[in-house]
């Protein structure tokens, strides 16, 4: 992704199904998933980091399935000062 920095954010836990992964940017009432320590949410996280992420003409994506973790990326664009 020429002129865009990207910043992956990965973990071992315990994943999720496409689902609950395409209802994860929305911030429409969903069901939280408990974290591998059964932590709840509140569904405000991801929505939040989509929207600056998209103010500053960037991107988040997720990629996960159950059992092997997630990895989020973040698109942004690159500036030289």
């Amino acid at each position: 992704f020429d002129g865009y920095a990207e910043i992956s954010v990965i973990d071992n836990g315990i994943g999720m199904p496409s689902e609950i992964r395409e209802e994860l940017f929305k911030i429409e009432p969903s069901e939280s998933q408990p974290g591998t320590n059964g932590e709840r949410g509140t569904g405000l996280g991801l929505v939040i980091c989509k929207e600056l992420a998209e103010q500053q003409g960037g991107a988040i994506s997720v990629e996960s399935e159950p059992g092997k973790g997630s990895s989020f990326t973040f698109l942004l664009p690159a500036r030289n000062n």
